[in-house]
């Protein structure tokens, strides 16, 4: 690095050595600052079934600051035992929200999918379609939406992940991930 730049970075305040609040997490190292070591350090704490699956490991932590309820919508299919895990993820873009659903209707494991849900009027969501997955199974956290310019394809496209349901049989499942066309969202 020539001298120079050296000197503009040293003088704005910005370390060029070694800083030791980056170095790599260390497990055992005393603190609880990696994935393995918080959900260990919930497991120790949870004595209900109400914590965070998983443990808290590459969660973000709860939080109901600067947060109000302005809409509310409840979605077809969620009803009896699946009702209070039925949404286990939301994407948004756009006026649109993505709502990755868990065995709608079924029970123990079905087959799941997403609710389309047009946000535009936030405080009036309105469920416009659900996609069915593959038989048996279902999405579950991690959904995004990207915008692809590429000369096979323009527009706007989901991406959800597929978990096989612990007793599938049918063997037309399909694990791993699907990709979704949501360029027009009332027309997937």
């Amino acid at each position: 690095m020539p001298v120079a730049a050296a000197m503009l970075l040293s003088a704005a305040g910005i370390a060029l050595g070694d800083d030791p609040g980056h170095r790599a997490h260390r497990i055992d190292d005393g603190a609880a600052d990696t994935p393995i070591e918080m959900d260990e350090l919930q497991a120790a704490l949870e004595d209900d079934d109400h914590g965070q699956h998983g443990g808290t490991g590459g969660h973000l932590p709860a939080s109901s600051s600067n947060v109000a309820l302005i809409g509310r919508l409840t979605v077809s299919g969620a009803v009896g035992v699946d009702k209070p895990s039925h949404i286990a993820d939301v994407a948004a873009f756009r006026d649109y929200a993505y709502l990755s659903a868990r065995r709608p209707n079924t029970s123990p494991c079905g087959t799941g999918g997403f609710y389309t849900v047009d946000i535009s009027d936030p405080a009036n969501p309105t469920e416009v379609s659900f996609t069915a997955f593959p038989p048996q199974s279902f999405p579950g956290e991690g959904m995004q939406v990207v915008k692809l310019n590429t000369p096979a394809f323009k527009g706007d496209v989901l991406l959800t992940n597929n978990e096989n349901c612990s007793n599938a049989t049918d063997a037309t499942r399909v694990g791993g991930m699907s990709l979704y066309d949501v360029t027009d969202p009332t027309n997937i």
